[in-house]
């Protein structure tokens, strides 16, 4: 098979889908959890990783689904400041804390071992993907945290 069937098969995606089940979990409850609108942000950013791969997979063009990679590479970059703001206020604790990191870290790995391939495209007119993932397996699994 020369590709993907669908977002689901993309590490990628399925690293932002682990780092945005990791926020919901930490969130449920506690502290973090009676602040309503600090709970709500770092959920949304958190989905926003998920949603803007997603978005960018189902684009036409190696240029698009870069340009949605980068959103979602924000929106990663405001649940790390989200979590270190969550850490000052006591809103987690350090297992939770650490949990959410260690999946934020491997879905920037895996977005930036994407990213580069997706850059380095002889044809960036044309978006392939099946090829990326299997490309990038390698260099993400280097970047992922111990």
């Amino acid at each position: 098979m020369s590709g993907f069937t669908g977002i689901t098969e993309m590490q990628a995606w399925q690293a932002g889908r682990s780092l945005a089940r990791e926020v919901y979990r930490a969130t449920q409850s506690g502290p973090s959890h009676r602040d309503r609108a600090f709970a709500d942000q770092i959920r949304r950013a958190a989905v926003s990783v998920m949603s803007n791969t997603a978005e960018g997979f189902g684009r036409s063009t190696s240029a698009d689904f870069l340009r949605f990679l980068d959103i979602a590479r924000g929106s990663a970059q405001e649940v790390k400041s989200l979590l270190i703001l969550g850490e000052d206020l006591g809103y987690f604790d350090e297992m939770q804390a650490g949990a959410i990191r260690q999946h934020l870290e491997a879905s920037l790995g895996r977005m930036s071992g994407l990213q580069r391939y997706l850059r380095s495209t002889t044809e960036p007119s044309r978006k392939r993907v099946g090829s990326a993932e299997r490309r990038t397996s390698n260099v993400e699994r280097r970047t992922e945290a111990p």
